[in-house]
């Protein structure tokens, strides 16, 4: 079982669509977000909807 360990997001939805794409290429099957989803970037809505 691979985890992908998420932190430090931030709202900002570019980083976590790459980060999640390149977690989906090494066959991540478990996730872990571990704080700081929303602040400085421009789309917390949209990363909330998604790690929820």
């Amino acid at each position: 079982m691979l985890l992908a360990l998420m932190t430090d997001l931030h709202a900002n939805r570019e980083a976590l669509e790459a980060c999640l794409a390149h977690a989906q290429q090494q066959g991540v099957s478990q996730y872990a977000f571990l704080g700081d989803l929303v602040g400085y970037g421009a789309d917390p809505g949209w990363v909330v909807q998604t790690v929820m």
